[in-house]
């Protein structure tokens, strides 16, 4: 009951949002975080300690720039995913570039199976949805999959799954779920259920997303923008387990707001799971470094 009070004026809210123009709803969505969502959470507070944490060099105008834009690039994929078919449609012709393309159309052909790795980083949605519009293009084109079962997938519409966490909110969790989904299916919980049945899906020549960059107390420390972190292994323990590719990738939003560019760097090379981690680690942040507006600084990072 207490999930469907808090339920139900966020639906009225997100509905109205969709009557809008598209742009509109993510200029919107910028806006009500900056400065409606801001007032009754701690997110700026946290911000801004974890700049002091690691970014202490910063200016006071440096410091403030990086908290509004984090803020407002977090209300506008809100507004993205809240909009999925519209978002889809939006950004299928973004840039897709990267030395790690190449590996990609080998694995799409061959049917290797495949990791993509990213943060909270811009819209990693953008970079999922990029990908599978790419790879719909080269199976009906001229570099259809030589693997069966990854033939199959894609029938299946079945092209780049992902691991998702579901929402503490069970009412508002079937709508998430849905936006999730209808970006690119399969969509696997965050359970031993999920990935179990995502270890499945990559040995049968699946692709899926999963995020490495939250705090994990299992995880093993590594030095993440200059401090101690506690990292999650399963992107490295899962293509090891499965002999797939592991890819860093980013969605990276571009200065007007709406558009992105998708880069695929070289996929990390087998070895250790806590070295092919750490190498993951590292792409990230010099990501964060080129872009540190566009990282979710609101996570407890480097939580104790």
């Amino acid at each position: 009951m207490r999930d469907g009070i808090v339920d139900a004026p966020l639906r009225l809210f997100l509905r109205l949002l969709r009557l809008l123009p598209y742009k509109t709803q993510v200029i919107l969505g910028g806006w009500f975080m900056r400065r409606i969502v801001i007032k009754f959470t701690g997110y700026q507070g946290r911000i801004i300690s974890n700049l002091n944490l690691v970014k202490s060099e910063l200016t006071d105008g440096e410091r403030t720039k990086i908290v509004t834009g984090c803020l407002d690039n977090c209300g506008r994929m809100f507004a993205e995913h809240n909009a999925a078919k519209q978002f889809v449609d939006h950004v299928k012709d973004a840039k897709l570039k990267g030395p790690g393309l190449d590996r990609l159309r080998e694995a799409h052909q061959t049917g290797q199976g495949v990791v993509f790795a990213t943060g909270h980083f811009g819209n990693f949605e953008a970079g999922r949805s990029v990908l599978i519009h790419q790879v719909k293009n080269w199976q009906q084109g001229q570099l259809p999959s030589d693997s069966e079962r990854r033939t199959q997938l894609i029938e299946q519409n079945w092209i780049l799954g992902g691991l998702y966490r579901p929402t503490n909110n069970v009412v508002y969790e079937r709508h998430h779920l849905a936006s999730f989904s209808y970006i690119g299916e399969p969509a696997f919980p965050k359970s031993v259920a999920g990935l179990r049945d995502m270890v499945t899906f990559l040995a049968a020549s699946g692709w899926v997303m999963v995020l490495h960059d939250q705090h994990d107390s299992h995880g093993i420390p590594i030095n993440f923008l200059g401090t101690k972190a506690n990292t999650s292994t399963s992107a490295a323990r899962l293509a090891l387990r499965s002999n797939a590719l592991l890819v860093p990738f980013y969605g990276i939003r571009l200065a007007n707001g709406f558009d992105f560019e998708i880069v695929v760097e070289d996929p990390v090379e087998p070895s250790s799971a806590e070295k092919m981690t750490k190498q993951l680690s590292h792409s990230l942040e010099r990501m964060v470094d080129r872009h540190p507006e566009q990282w979710f600084w609101i996570h407890l990072r480097w939580r104790v």
